[in-house]
């Protein structure tokens, strides 16, 4: 069965959003800023180390899903926006719960640094994904 046009775009967008956990946030995070910073913990490290892994696995299978899986094309991106809604999601309530755990966007001593016009360059990224899953929530109609 060939896929609608909407399906198309529904796939060609999930397939970037599944690259950046894959991808992307290992490049960032794979260094002195993170994984590497060397005022955390050991035990920090392999916590950071064991959520890249996760998010960069789940978005390999998202990809596979997308572009190989035999399933059908509606289930496949069902679950691909399940997936990154998941991984998306997770970074909103860590993000909205740092009170409760004192953490941070940003270290005062490298980590991201905010953009030019003071916005969090991940709270940028990640609301940008949640809104491209809703645009691909509709398209998979």
């Amino acid at each position: 069965m060939s896929l609608t046009v909407h399906q198309k775009q529904a796939r060609i967008i999930l397939s970037l959003i599944s690259v950046t956990p894959m991808v992307v946030a290992p490049l960032v995070d794979l260094n002195a800023s993170h994984l590497l910073h060397p005022d955390w913990p050991m035990h920090a490290r392999l916590h950071m180390l064991w959520a890249l892994l996760a998010f960069s696995m789940l978005g390999g299978y998202s990809l596979y899903l997308l572009w190989i899986s035999p399933w059908s094309i509606r289930e496949r991106l069902q679950v691909s926006i399940l997936i990154n809604f998941i991984i998306n999601t997770a970074f909103v309530v860590s993000a909205a719960s740092m009170p409760l755990y004192g953490g941070g966007l940003a270290d005062k001593q490298g980590g991201v640094p905010s953009l030019a016009n003071g916005w969090d360059a991940n709270l940028l990224v990640v609301a940008a994904m949640m809104l491209l899953l809703i645009v691909t929530l509709r398209l998979q109609r």
